[in-house]
């Protein structure tokens, strides 16, 4: 059951990751009034770094902030347990 549930939300992360990307690349960029190419190409390459690093973020933060993982974390690195 609990693979399932990680499947679901890694599969909403990135397919949410990949709508915004999409709209603001396809609608919103192009459409911005007196912009002009050279800008368009610098806020998608933006739009992409930003769109990448918050996915990255936020599947580290599935994978690691199980309790799980971090009871393991703490066991071998005694300094996040606080003592």
């Amino acid at each position: 059951m609990f693979s399932f549930q990680l499947y679901i939300k890694l599969f909403m992360i990135l397919g949410m990751s990949w709508i915004v990307e999409r709209v603001l690349n396809t609608i919103i960029i192009p459409n911005i009034p007196g912009i002009q190419e050279e800008a368009t190409f610098i806020a998608g390459v933006i739009v992409y770094g930003l769109t990448f690093f918050g996915t990255a973020v936020l599947i580290f933060w599935i994978y690691v902030y199980q309790q799980s993982t971090l009871r393991k974390l703490k066991q071998k690195y005694t300094i996040l347990s606080g003592t």
